[in-house]
């Protein structure tokens, strides 16, 4: 692993650090509310201010022409940021996508260290995350480091080890799939995933959601280690019925897992003493949240090891006020489902190279 930057107590007086930060989170009515990746960037923030360093601190937007100052606003109740340098939304700049040499050398002028505290960012090959650690030593941020540690049980988990793996992006998700399926005892397929795997059984699935490019699962369908929902929620005609796999028909549309896979979810959670989670069992996004709630209710009174991850698994559980019921909740998406897949991120890579 890299180095982490406490490591460097006594040599940050005066030093100008440039802090990669991931700020990138959802408004409601031009606010940010509650965010575990706004908080969780408050101890490197107030680490390095009293370490004594001089700090520029760079964070994404998703939206190029979005501004940080709501994500200002929200910070800057819990740490003072009047004497930080914070750049614009470093989407603003064409080639922060492009892992732009030039704009790495502009961003990294005057400036004696750079740490990043972006895991959830660090999936990206941009300029902020593996541009920057070129030119300038590189460090992890405290937050990082805290992922980083957290992820490293999911290697080695206590046994019975159950993994809930759900919603959509089938890409990121199905590595994660076949790389713990050795380890562990069950792994519950949900979501739109799931809508893969009963068409892929010979069910109908209707109008619901597979991604067209999905690779073949024949080797994961037979492995007795995997289930998927035994009922689900459908609309039909502007109705919502749950039904089995069975009776979906070609106009139906699922939307959720229905009561009987959260009953059997329910017998998993108990019968485990690990518990990976991952994505949402419904559409979330478009409110059908149900057995998503039910879920993360189950997972938290359940005092088993729990870690979870993925923006809409985090936003339920952060609108349920569950977020310190489980052992450790992950800021990471896609970076987190890379991680566990890989053992590495290209933002790990780049700090590594220069190390």
């Amino acid at each position: 692993m890299p180095p982490v930057i406490n490591e460097l107590k006594k040599g940050l007086a005066g030093k100008r650090v440039w802090l990669r930060v991931d700020w990138n989170v959802p408004l409601v009515d031009g606010r940010a509310v509650e965010s575990l990746r706004l908080d969780r960037s408050v101890a490197t923030i107030k680490f390095l201010q009293k370490a004594g360093a001089k700090i520029t601190l760079g964070s994404h937007l998703s939206n190029p022409k979005a501004s940080l100052q709501p994500m200002i606003d929200y910070v800057g109740k819990k740490v003072d940021l009047t004497a930080i340098n914070i750049l614009p939304n470093l989407r603003a700049s064409k080639g922060e996508v492009k892992n732009d040499s030039k704009l790495a050398a502009e961003w990294a002028s005057g400036h004696d260290l750079y740490v990043n505290d972006a895991f959830s960012a660090s999936h990206r090959e941009h300029t902020s995350i593996v541009g920057l650690p070129k030119l300038l030593p590189g460090y992890l941020g405290l937050s990082f480091a805290g992922e980083l540690e957290a992820l490293a049980e999911v290697g080695q988990p206590i046994k019975p080890f159950l993994a809930i793996i759900a919603g959509a992006k089938f890409e990121s998700k199905l590595p994660v799939i076949e790389k713990f399926l050795p380890q562990a005892d069950k792994i519950f397929v949900g979501g739109a995933l799931a809508n893969l795997f009963l068409k892929r059984e010979g069910y109908e699935i209707g109008q619901s959601y597979v991604d067209p490019k999905a690779p073949s699962i024949t080797t994961l369908l037979r492995n007795g280690k995997i289930e998927i929902p035994r009922d689900v929620v459908i609309t039909r005609e502007g109705e919502k019925l749950t039904v089995i796999p069975d009776e979906v028909r070609g106009q139906d549309k699922i939307v959720d897992a229905g009561p009987a896979t959260l009953e059997r979810l329910a017998q998993l959670i108990k019968d485990a003493n690990f518990i990976l989670w991952v994505g949402p069992l419904g559409l979330y996004e478009e409110g059908y949240d149900e057995r998503t709630n039910e879920l993360a209710k189950l997972i938290a009174n359940s005092n088993k090891h729990s870690i979870l991850g993925g923006g809409d698994t985090v936003t339920a559980i952060t609108h349920l006020k569950l977020l310190d019921r489980f052992t450790f909740v992950s800021a990471g998406g896609g970076a987190m489902l890379q991680y566990l897949a890989t053992g590495t991120l290209p933002g790990l890579e780049a700090l590594k190279e220069r190390a």
